[in-house]
């Protein structure tokens, strides 16, 4: 029985590194768009080319995925999907791209709230329940 929940186990394993891969990358991906800094090459699907980033960043951050992933390691990867963008020509500066960016206006009034005694907002996290 312990043999079996094991095996269970390490399929599951193998079967979640890829899925992870494939939303975290993903996410990477939609948050750069979000931040209009990615341009796909003519020709170049969006969705394929996800998947082929996911495909090809599995082997070294699937495993970790799966088991652990730690702050670290996702930062690691992100950077790993900006790289890769840029050498398809979807992204011209990959550290810019992963760049936290605002819009002016709530910049503007963020600043104009802290001037007035506000306390600084801190930035959102995702809680592990939506990763």
């Amino acid at each position: 029985m312990r043999d079996l929940a094991l095996r269970r186990y390490g399929d599951f394993e193998r079967e979640l590194g890829p899925m992870l891969m494939r939303l975290r990358g993903g996410d990477t991906v939609r948050r750069i768009r979000e931040a209009r800094r990615l341009r796909w090459p003519e020709g170049m699907a969006e969705e394929k080319q996800i998947d082929e980033l996911a495909a090809q960043l599995t082997p070294d951050f699937g495993p970790w995925l799966a088991l652990n992933p730690a702050l670290e390691d996702v930062s690691r990867l992100s950077r790993e999907v900006a790289v890769r963008l840029q050498e398809i020509g979807a992204v011209n500066d990959p550290v810019g791209a992963l760049a936290l960016k605002s819009s002016f206006v709530p910049w503007l009034l963020g600043q104009a709230a802290e001037l007035l005694g506000a306390s600084r907002r801190p930035l959102p996290v995702k809680s592990s329940r939506q990763c």
